[in-house]
């Protein structure tokens, strides 16, 4: 249950802000080979935070949001109300556990942390991985975790599975 009035809970230990703040917008304003000061930028985040906004939303191909995020978070003071969300999109073709771990070590790298509040993989990789990203090879991954970009015929396919 949330405990006030800006925050949801979206499982047991994982509460956040009803407006997430997402960073997308960094990808674009990298564009065309921009660099952005990534210091000066997650400094931004904190105006963010102070007004209650403290879940941030990003993915691995947002640009370098993941390592705007990390920098917020090792500098924001141990503030233990923020939450960062991830995601990994892969290139097209198959998967496999293999690539799942290198994309969420990777994330954990860019974000400078060991946990991540929520990391969001798509539902065909997971399927394809054969097994819950928590599973993969006895890696730590993140919990929860979500799926994204998933579609009817996936959750078909998901129903004709042999368990």
């Amino acid at each position: 249950m949330s405990m006030n009035d800006t925050t949801t809970t979206l499982a047991s230990d994982l509460e956040i802000s009803k407006i997430v703040t997402g960073l997308w917008q960094v990808a674009d304003m990298e564009r065309d080979d921009r660099e952005l000061d990534l210091e000066q930028t997650a400094k931004h985040m904190q105006i963010y935070a102070d007004a209650g906004l403290t879940t941030f939303d990003m993915a691995d191909h947002y640009g370098s949001a993941e390592d705007i995020a990390g920098i917020f978070t090792t500098k924001s003071n141990g503030n233990d109300n923020i939450r960062i969300l991830t995601k990994w999109v892969p290139e097209p073709g198959k998967s496999d556990k293999n690539k799942v771990r290198k994309a969420i070590q990777r994330a954990l790298d860019r974000l400078q942390t060991d946990t991540i509040a929520s990391h969001q993989i798509s539902f065909k990789i997971m399927l394809e991985a054969s097994s819950r990203p928590a599973k993969i090879n006895g890696f730590n991954a993140p919990e929860p975790f979500g799926v994204t970009r998933f579609f009817f015929f996936d959750i078909e396919n998901l129903k004709n599975r042999p368990h």
